[in-house]
């Protein structure tokens, strides 16, 4: 009996440190489970973090795609309008250009051209010809060309020519009453 009492303690002891033995690797996995999670949430946040990162960047480049979409209408439109005014002011200027082509063939009707030749007698008014006049011959000498047209000062040039000689000149007439600076 006494071989059986401790048979039956050993059996027990055995009985009892195997759950203790069982329950210390169920604590032991349990633990390697938790740091696993652990490590896997860690992973999972800064996943997230990035993710989040990557949203936001995708948002700021969206609404900056929306601001040059709106930059580009917007130059479309005054583009439009510039080349609007564009045409109006090739209108007005042909529309000048014409006014201006007038004015100078009525000044050009009005303007009067006299010559003085060397011996002081007084000769004109010239032939018109193109824009300007021709005068008759001069003679050789000192000669006096007079240009008068409305609105502008009266010009007198003192010109002098050899025998048979001709001679252009070409002269800009100031307005009258302005000044030379």
């Amino acid at each position: 009996m006494r071989a059986d009492r401790a048979l039956a303690a050993l059996v027990l002891a055995v009985l009892l440190a195997a759950p203790a033995a069982a329950r210390d690797d169920a604590v032991g996995e349990l633990e390697v489970l938790r740091r696993a999670i652990e490590e896997h949430r860690e992973r999972v946040g800064a996943f997230e973090r990035e993710e989040r990162g990557l949203l936001e960047t995708v948002e700021q480049m969206d609404r900056a795609v929306e601001a040059l979409s709106d930059d580009a209408s917007r130059a479309r439109v005054a583009a439009r309008a510039a080349r609007k005014r564009l045409g109006d002011l090739d209108r007005e200027i042909a529309t000048l250009e014409k006014r201006l082509a007038r004015t100078k063939r009525a000044l050009a009707a009005r303007a009067v051209v006299r010559w003085r030749d060397a011996h002081g007698s007084q000769r004109g008014p010239g032939e018109r010809q193109g824009g300007g006049f021709v005068s008759p011959p001069l003679p050789a000498g000192t000669n006096t060309v007079s240009v008068q047209v409305p609105g502008h000062e009266r010009l007198e040039v003192a010109v002098e020519l050899a025998p048979g000689e001709e001679r252009r000149l070409e002269r800009t007439l100031a307005r009258a009453g302005s000044v030379d600076v």
